[in-house]
Formats: structure tokens, C-alpha cells, sequence
């Protein structure tokens, strides 16, 4: 066996371990597909929902970022909190009443996965539509959970 086939798998391993290790701001630019997200409501799931036709977001390395859906599509600017966190805001929305909305937004990014957990603050859960029974949740949170876009081929 050649030195060289030895080598191989060490560089691979070397290179998987190099892209884990890159900082989340240099693993978040690129275009995602909308897996599913999760509705946290006072503690407890209260819904998990599949998208309905193709949902992507692109976040950019400038710090913009682009969120398309057959319902809506708003876009905006992101900016790094610390390693795990972006505050987004939209600056453009087909829901007018969207636009000026700003968020933290948790973020776990990792080669081909992206999970953005927003936490919904009183106003924003003041703005939703009320339950049945005319309540609305204490507290707020949805998991949105993301594929890589597979690169386009020139």
C-alpha cells in the first residue's frame, strides 16, 4: 500500500474537521431549504409544519438576506450579536404590517444544516391571531429547520 493512499483519509478527516471548526458568519452565507418548523407555545410543541411548495432563505456574506415562500417574500439586513445569535430585521415584506420587524434569531449552522430559533417578544405575540378561545401564549418560539441548497452546476 502506497504512503499516499494512507494519507488520503487523514486529509479527508482534516478537511471535514477544518469546516466544523469555521466560524457560524462564514458557514451561514448561502441559499436554504425549508425543512419544517416547529411552534413552541408557553413550553410545549403545539405544531410542527411541513413547507407548502419550495420555502428558501439566502443569507449573504454583506449581511443581507432574502426569504421566498408560494405566501411571502421579505427581505432585509442581519447582523452578528455573538457566535450564535443575528438580529434580522425586514426591510421589505408582501405583509406590509412585517416591515420594520426586528428579531433575534439563535442560529446552528453546520455544512448542510441551518436551525434559526426566533423567540417571539410580547409585541411581536401581541400582533398574532388569537387562539379560540380569545388567549394568546405567554411566550413564542419557532424552530425553523434548514437543508443547504445543493450548488447549481455551471
Amino acid at each position: 500500500m502506497k504512503f499516499s493512499n494512507l494519507l488520503t483519509p487523514f486529509l479527508w478527516m482534516l478537511a471535514l474537521n477544518a469546516q466544523a471548526d469555521q466560524p457560524a458568519s462564514e458557514m451561514l452565507p448561502g441559499t436554504w431549504i425549508n425543512v419544517r418548523m416547529e411552534h413552541v407555545a408557553d413550553g410545549a410543541l403545539v405544531r410542527v409544519q411541513e413547507p407548502r411548495g419550495t420555502v428558501q432563505i439566502v443569507y449573504t456574506k454583506n449581511g443581507t438576506w432574502e426569504f421566498m415562500s408560494p405566501q411571502n417574500h421579505n427581505s432585509g439586513r442581519y447582523s452578528w450579536l455573538n457566535e450564535k445569535s443575528i438580529e434580522a430585521v425586514i426591510e421589505k415584506s408582501d405583509i406590509e404590517s412585517q416591515v420594520g420587524w426586528r428579531s433575534v434569531k439563535h442560529i446552528e449552522v453546520g455544512k448542510q444544516s441551518l436551525k434559526i430559533l426566533t423567540a417571539f417578544d410580547e409585541q411581536a405575540i401581541a400582533k398574532l391571531k388569537p387562539r379560540s378561545d380569545g388567549s394568546r401564549p405567554k411566550s413564542m418560539s419557532v424552530i425553523s429547520v434548514f437543508e443547504r441548497a445543493p450548488a447549481r452546476s455551471k
